[in-house]
């Protein structure tokens, strides 16, 4: 038996993609079958550059405006997304060692911000993003502030291909990327392709801007893509369905409310010029029985249009926007009526929260950073704004964003004070996290209950630590008590425990125990007399355990 015959197959098994009945696969979308066929006609292989074409982008902006200017559902849901995005507009936090400069820093950019219109523009740069798919903004000057920084939106239409660079594979319709796609330039028209008295768009002149002057705001869903399409592209279709639907009802219900009525007869041969003259019309009056001659009938119309389906056709149609754009359905409707609270409350924490920061967190990189690096090299040129300051490339800062609105505020709260009192956060942070300044909280608290900025300070440490009595300070001016955790209950004898049942007393030696051991295995000092103080001791006592048991590591250290 030679070798070929030795180890030949008995019977050769072809894949399964390789019979006679044409091309099979294990899965099912890989079929070829004629249904499979006829749904993915159109899928194709191209990039996403090929896939996104100057045409296809053209004509989805195009609609997506159309049912945007139309659509009220698609208008609010827009608007929905800026406000929620945006809302009043970042606050600016710098963050030098100088708390002088970096509060007049701030106070700068707000009034710039101010002048300028900055929170309306980042909400009409994230709608027409949203809407339109892209966004583009120029370094511009202005007179408005002091500081000469302005900002030009631009729709993607202005932003186009010059003829001159036609067939350039760098630039794709007017933005020249290198080969990792970062972005080195941009054409800008001087005018809309779509302004009025334009003809032609190749008569129309336009510069090239460098990256460091303008930003380009788009969501990318392929790699390799570098221009926008409609945020929520996949339902924008279904909305338009929605639309005409909602005419057609509206129609049918018009319709069967003219009550038109129709002469029919059972006779053979008649004519209009063979009725009654009285037949030809009759006046409907309610309450009066018309008589008819013999052979003739009245009927009216009944379309029979869905029309009570109307509003489940619409909720159909609203999900598959909401499930695009990752909004809750209760938002995106403006209404919580088929909702509860509990369930609403999750979609937010788990579906448009995420989506909100994400968006702002893009923002933040795209257009907050390059312009305020633009308006710190104009407040160069303005006298003392950076005095004391570090170079402006050294200048650390970051932005806060407002809070998306809380049906809760209580559980807001008592989260908040429960992350500062387990040491997660500072005051501070929580201030920056909803968008305020922590600075301006504290002046206006102290002016308000006519104390100290310290002393306020110390009053909300002690607040949020249950201590009994404001550490390391005297009572606020004024005459008014220390700030008890416990007003109910007096301050309980320092060290002594004295007045305390047997068992009380027992625990809190446990826990003065615990505290101590803590200590000593590497915690915190401040967080073992913070603890000492909340079970009825002194600073001073609490300092001199924490020294006793400090001296006793330190002889055991020793050899």
């Amino acid at each position: 038996m030679s070798l070929a015959t030795r180890y030949a197959p008995d019977k050769i098994s072809l894949p399964v993609e390789w019979t006679s009945r044409g091309i099979r696969a294990t899965l099912d979308l890989t079929r070829t079958t004629t249904e499979n066929t006829k749904h993915w006609r159109d899928a194709d292989a191209l990039s996403a550059r090929a896939a996104y074409p100057k045409s296809t982008r053209k004509i989805a902006r195009e609609r997506s405006r159309l049912e945007a200017a139309n659509n009220s559902w698609y208008a609010g849901m827009l608007r929905t997304a800026a406000n929620h995005i945006v809302g009043t507009g970042p606050r600016l936090q710098v963050l030098t060692d100088n708390p002088e400069v970096n509060a007049r820093i701030e106070s700068c950019w707000r009034k710039w911000a101010a002048r300028t219109r900055f929170a309306e523009k980042l909400r009409i740069a994230v709608e027409t993003y949203w809407r339109d798919g892209e966004v583009f903004g120029l370094r511009a000057t202005s007179h408005v502030s002091p500081v000469g920084l302005d900002l030009r939106l631009y729709e993607g239409d202005q932003v186009s291909q010059p003829y001159t660079h036609i067939t350039d594979p760098s630039i794709d319709d007017g933005k020249r990327v290198d080969n990792l796609g970062n972005l080195i330039e941009c054409s800008i028209y001087d005018r809309h392709p779509g302004d009025i008295g334009i003809g032609f768009a190749n008569f129309l002149t336009g510069n090239w801007y460098a990256a460091r002057e303008v930003w380009h705001l788009y969501r990318a869903d392929r790699p390799g893509q570098l221009r926008g399409i409609p945020r929520c592209t996949p339902a924008i279709d279904w909305l338009a369905h929605m639309r005409r639907f909602s005419k057609a009802t509206l129609s049918a219900a018009e319709l069967a409310a003219l009550l038109p009525i129709f002469v029919k007869t059972t006779g053979t041969g008649v004519t209009a010029a063979q009725m009654p003259e009285d037949m030809m019309t009759v006046d409907y009056v309610r309450g009066v029985m018309n008589f008819l001659p013999e052979g003739y009938d009245i009927q009216t119309p009944d379309p029979k249009h869905p029309a009570t389906t109307n509003e489940m056709f619409q909720r159909t149609e609203l999900m598959y926007f909401c499930r695009c754009a990752n909004m809750p359905y209760s938002l995106a409707c403006g209404t919580s009526k088929d909702s509860n609270f509990a369930s609403a409350k999750m979609d937010i924490k788990n579906l448009w929260e995420p989506e909100v920061k994400a968006e702002q967190d893009t923002i933040t990189n795209v257009v907050l950073i390059p312009v305020f690096h633009w308006f710190l090299e104009d407040c160069v040129l303005m006298p003392s704004i950076l005095d004391g300051a570090p170079p402006i490339d050294d200048i650390e800062f970051r932005f806060d964003w407002p809070p998306l609105p809380q049906a809760d505020e209580i559980d807001v709260a008592n989260a908040a004070t429960l992350r500062m009192t387990s040491g997660q956060t500072t005051p501070r942070q929580e201030c920056m996290a909803r968008g305020e300044d922590y600075d301006a909280k504290i002046r206006t608290g102290a002016a308000d209950y006519g104390v100290s900025e310290d002393e306020y300070k110390r009053a909300i440490f002690a607040k949020h630590f249950a201590i009994g009595g404001v550490p390391g300070g005297s009572a606020p001016a004024g005459g008014a008590a220390p700030v008890d955790a416990d007003a109910d209950q007096p301050p309980m004898s320092a060290g002594a425990f004295v007045g305390t049942k047997r068992r009380d007393f027992t625990n809190n030696l446990k826990q003065q125990q615990e505290a101590l051991d803590h200590y000593e295995s590497g915690g915190s000092e401040l967080v073992a007399k913070t603890a000492l103080m909340r079970l009825g001791l002194t600073e001073a006592d609490a300092i001199s355990l924490i020294d006793e048991r400090r001296q006793k590591l330190q002889e055991v250290a020793t050899p």
